[in-house]
């Protein structure tokens, strides 16, 4: 009886991720932690955006521990990291408009006004991108009062700006977020 229980408990092992193992999204493996400038994060939760029936891109978020809150994300002091692994072509504009849209559906207009400045740097961060391909890599590293954007892996400037952060990941975790399912997702649910 014993035998029976740990050869279930063994086998049941073998198909659970162990500590420290990439997940796999859509085929790519997604790290389950990062290093950052302001310390390590762990992978809260990744997911696949589709549109129709077309993959766009894997969406991965990295946090300083692990949460199924949206509201703890979203709040202002967290640190996070949003990766995004495109899966097709994607022009800088298409990534802004899609943006933009993304906000517009989860916050206030009074809040897009106070943030009209800071929007025009990101979109300027953005067109220095121009073209992105399949496997391409857009990052935003979140902190407190700036966003800081990276194109596979190379920097492509920082937004300082109060509440830029909480607007941008509310795109992805806010009340009409982009894709509920990649919500869930994301927040390893």
């Amino acid at each position: 009886m014993k035998s029976t229980a740990l050869t279930a408990a063994l086998a049941l092992s073998c198909l659970l991720p162990a500590a420290g193992q990439a997940v796999e999204v859509a085929g790519l493996n997604i790290a389950d932690s990062q290093q950052t400038r302001s310390g390590p994060l762990v992978l809260n939760g990744a997911g696949l955006r589709r549109v129709f029936i077309f993959k766009v891109y894997v969406a991965s978020l990295y946090l300083p521990q692990k949460t199924a809150s949206a509201a703890q994300v979203l709040a202002p002091s967290e640190r996070a990291r949003l990766t995004l692994t495109l899966l097709r072509s994607l022009t800088a504009e298409k990534l802004i408009h899609a943006l933009h849209e993304g906000l517009s559906d989860n916050v206030s207009a009074d809040q897009l006004a106070t943030l009209k400045t800071p929007l025009h740097e990101l979109d300027s961060l953005m067109r220095k991108i121009g073209q992105g391909k399949d496997g391409d890599t857009v990052t935003l590293d979140f902190q407190r009062d700036s966003v800081a954007v990276h194109f596979n892996g190379v920097s492509q400037g920082v937004v300082s700006a109060p509440n830029l952060n909480t607007a941008l990941l509310s795109i992805w975790l806010g009340r009409d977020p982009v894709d509920e399912h990649l919500k869930q997702s994301l927040l390893g649910s």
